[in-house]
């Protein structure tokens, strides 16, 4: 049986994760409500979120999914969707 991470969906380890995937400054997500307008999210980054999500909470979500997605609070909301 392999090793699966539980964390919280807002876990601080997922966001900075998500931030560092970025190359940003955790505090600079935190702020952004549209953090998809970020210059630093390019195709590289959506991979890198696609994968992060797959890594911590074992579900695929798609391009599509995430461009739908503005801010963390709808990030949340859609692993929150694809893990039920």
């Amino acid at each position: 049986m392999g090793y699966i991470r539980r964390i919280n969906i807002e876990s601080p380890t997922f966001t900075q994760e998500l931030a560092d995937a970025l190359g940003v400054d955790l505090s600079t997500i935190e702020e952004v409500d549209a953090f998809v307008n970020l210059v630093e999210w390019d195709s590289l980054a959506v991979i890198s979120a696609i994968a992060l999500i797959d890594d911590y909470f074992h579900i695929t979500v798609s391009t599509e999914d995430l461009r739908v997605c503005k801010s963390l609070a709808g990030l949340f909301a859609l692993i929150e969707l694809a893990k039920n």
